[in-house]
């Protein structure tokens, strides 16, 4: 196949339907073509018919062998707009490091990591990049989060752009719920998932009566050991007054019914239990 084929070739995946299937053919194309002129050409023309496209659908994986080479983000990572480490165990801190570290990153506004091992140098290399200075989204599943980990995280003056975090099972309590009510993170997000931890009524308080949170459009606390006084103190919270949306299923909660008239008056906030 020629150059010029290849860059014809960019034009047909990308038109041929916004799936999985043209962007792994997408990324095989590039991962095969040496770096000339034509491939610069081939990234440019790419760009423009991705425009359109949604994030999720521009998702690459750490499992995936060709995104590394000689321990480096591939350039074809500038055309992703999300990236996974998922079950990687023992590679997941190495993996988010090197991420962390390439410029080839500097497009990425999603991050998710699901069941890795992540140790205080991926985080402290997350928060201190150069790079990723676009994330607006970051999403933690069951990572155990060590007391230096999390205040590095929450305390992180770079990620500035940040609007969504989650972090699901990975050991918050109430504890933790009043750190991060005073962090440098607290005040910028609108989408906050704390779901699958052991937060409590008493963490759930704690959110209800954080003005650091008042920005906040979308708050889930599912599965967290909330009870009816908790759940009242969330529903009814007049300090989380951009709240539109509460998540409470799972939770220990007998009187729901209750919850839809504690809503303060004026507002519109869905709660799903």
């Amino acid at each position: 196949m020629t150059n010029d084929d290849r860059v014809r070739l960019v034009s047909k995946i990308i038109i041929s339907g916004k799936n999985e299937t043209s962007w792994g053919a997408l990324q095989e194309l590039f991962s095969s073509w040496q770096d000339n002129p034509s491939r610069k050409q081939g990234f440019e023309i790419a760009e423009g018919l991705l425009a359109d496209w949604k994030e999720e659908d521009r998702t690459i994986y750490s499992s995936t062998k060709s995104i590394f080479q000689t321990d480096k983000l591939v350039p074809f990572t500038l055309l992703a707009r999300k990236i996974c480490i998922n079950r990687r165990e023992g590679n997941g801190n190495q993996e988010l490091v090197m991420i962390a570290s390439s410029p080839y990153a500097k497009n990425i506004s999603q991050l998710v990591i699901d069941r890795s091992e992540i140790y205080i140098e991926g985080i402290s290399s997350l928060v201190q990049s150069s790079w990723m200075t676009k994330l607006s989204s970051i999403l933690f599943n069951g990572i155990s989060l060590l007391p230096s980990m999390f205040e590095t995280l929450i305390n992180s003056r770079g990620l500035i752009q940040l609007r969504s975090l989650t972090l699901s099972n990975c050991g918050i309590n109430a504890e933790r719920v009043r750190q991060f009510t005073i962090s440098t993170m607290a005040g910028q997000l609108e989408t906050l998932n704390f779901s699958r931890n052991t937060i409590g009524d008493e963490g759930a308080f704690v959110i209800a009566k954080a003005s650091t949170l008042a920005k906040l459009k979308r708050l889930d606390v599912s599965k967290n050991f909330i009870g009816d006084a908790g759940a009242v103190a969330l529903a009814g919270s007049v300090i989380l007054e951009n709240l539109e949306e509460l998540r409470l299923s799972g939770n220990t909660i007998y009187h729901s019914g209750e919850l839809q008239r504690q809503v303060p008056e004026g507002k519109k906030r869905s709660i799903y239990i």
